[in-house]
């Protein structure tokens, strides 16, 4: 889908609005230029750290240049196969990239959502431009959980991937049937017991013989959307990709 640049009035606009009420940056709150009206300021991007090849061609995973062959399978995927095709980050869960994640999940700060979508966009355009999907899907948060917080993260990253492509995001295509403990700080046994059934196809004709890409804030292990690829997989998915805003390690 082609992206129409900005009007002239649209520009006015955006210039008088500038003048009057300066934008600033979303979390150190230093004042950004025209430019910049939906992003963090350059300091803050400079503690940001994006992933970039080498990669494990399979969950997306930083690879040692040296010596890394293009399309390596990484050790954690040859021992642990996830249940998804292909996945991918914008950058390393650290500095203003986990602060920005934390600030707007657990303190509810929506005003960090524009800058985290310019990010997520980003990222799907360098990973994803050559791959064919049909559609997109959150993982869900269980309706104890939604209630608690008040929104789903995930949905809100979501947009922007849908909106690079115009692809649909099915947002009850998928259900949480039960609450979860944090998967922090367990081990890899641990965090498969812990979403093992905790994932259903809401509406299983939403996803036959589709191509989709999941988005979710963090990736660690993949566990989690690794469940949730199995259970669309199951309901005739074609293929599952993943798209995180940012990679722990």
């Amino acid at each position: 889908m082609m992206t129409r640049a900005p009007g002239p009035s649209l520009d006015l606009f955006r210039g008088v609005w500038h003048a009057l009420w300066p934008s600033r940056c979303p979390l150190c709150r230093e004042p950004l230029s025209l430019s910049e009206w939906d992003s963090f300021c350059s300091w803050c991007l400079e503690t940001i750290k994006p992933v970039g090849e080498p990669v494990c061609r399979v969950c997306g995973r930083a690879l040692s240049e040296a010596g890394s062959p293009p399309q390596e399978v990484c050790g954690f995927c040859t021992t642990h196969p996830p249940s998804f095709d292909l996945a991918r980050v914008h950058g390393i869960y650290e500095g203003a990239l986990r602060e920005a994640i934390r600030d707007f999940k657990f303190k509810g700060k929506r005003s960090l959502a524009p800058a985290q979508a310019r990010l997520m966009a980003e990222a799907f355009s360098e990973w994803f431009t050559d791959v064919s999907l049909d559609a997109v899907v959150p993982v869900p948060l269980h309706k104890s959980r939604i209630a608690e917080r008040g929104f789903n993260q995930a949905v809100d990253l979501a947009r922007p991937v849908g909106r690079a492509r115009d692809l649909p995001v099915l947002y009850d295509a998928l259900l949480r049937t039960r609450p979860t403990e944090p998967q922090y700080g367990l081990t890899i046994n641990q965090r498969r017991e812990n979403v093992r059934g905790a994932f259903s196809t809401k509406r299983p004709e939403l996803v036959k013989d589709r191509s989709l890409i999941l988005v979710d804030d963090i990736l660690t292990t993949g566990t989690t959307v690794s469940e949730c690829a199995k259970m669309l997989k199951r309901a005739g998915a074609k293929k599952v990709a993943v798209l995180a805003l940012a990679r722990a390690v």
